[in-house]
């Protein structure tokens, strides 16, 4: 059975820009689009394993202990 994600992520998407415009308007947060909001939590999340060789070559081998590594992203992306 094929499903269309769109059918799913367009109503998604119209609730979180919803919600996001009410927190602008309460000062909580600024201005930002739900599909750029979801794009960026998703590339923060998904880029260290999709590129692990080549961030773990560059950075002279910061994701030997991939444990560590993944956890360090976890609170560096979690943390105000």
């Amino acid at each position: 059975m094929k499903v269309n994600i769109g059918v799913f992520a367009r109503p998604m998407l119209g609730l979180l820009q919803e919600k996001i415009e009410e927190a602008v308007s309460k000062g909580i947060c600024r201005e930002v689009s739900a599909a750029n909001l979801m794009l960026d939590i998703v590339s923060l999340n998904v880029f260290p394993y999709m590129s692990s060789l080549l961030v773990n070559a560059v950075l002279n081998g910061c994701m030997d202990d991939q444990e560590r590594f993944l956890e360090q992203r976890k609170k560096r992306i979690t943390t105000p």
